[in-house]
């Protein structure tokens, strides 16, 4: 990935931040914190109760691929899903939940499909990708971890909205 012109990268910025006070960090970490939802998330899961966070990214993910069909934003967002689900990874390296996510991502889109008749093939490529993935990070886990999703893994999907 290339840096925009004129910038340094983040090594002037940890360059910096390694002189400051810690009290300034936790006001600049504050700071972002307040910036977005997105990096209050980060932070909740990464610094916070990870396992309380994961319901959190659970909603955001079902919202992402089943929206409700009679709201205004009722836009699949399959973008915003995978990145919630990536945001979550690095922010905890809960592989567990990741998986979790993982297969929710492809049970709830798989769902959305077959009750209201959503057909694109980039949805359906998304689907498969991330299911994919979700069998990658399932043979390099734990037998644990395997065997408590082989019940998502091996059975035919049901039509109910996963929570």
């Amino acid at each position: 990935m290339r840096r925009a012109s004129g910038s340094q990268g983040f090594g002037s910025i940890r360059s910096t931040l390694l002189t400051q006070p810690p009290r300034q960090l936790v006001r600049l970490i504050g700071e972002l914190y307040r910036l977005s939802k997105q990096n209050q998330r980060f932070l909740e899961a990464r610094l916070g109760n990870a396992s309380k966070q994961l319901s959190i990214y659970k909603r955001l993910v079902t919202d992402c691929l089943f929206p409700d069909p009679l709201s205004k934003s009722s836009n699949v967002r399959i973008s915003e899903a995978k990145r919630a689900i990536s945001q979550y990874e690095r922010a905890t390296g809960d592989l567990a939940g990741t998986v979790d996510l993982m297969l929710l991502f492809v049970e709830t889109g798989t769902a959305f499909a077959a009750d209201l008749g959503y057909g694109e093939d980039d949805f359906f490529s998304a689907l498969e990708n991330m299911l994919s993935r979700a069998l990658d990070l399932l043979r390099g886990g734990s037998d644990d971890l395997t065997q408590s999703m082989r019940s998502r893994t091996d059975s035919p999907p049901s039509r109910k909205i996963p929570q």
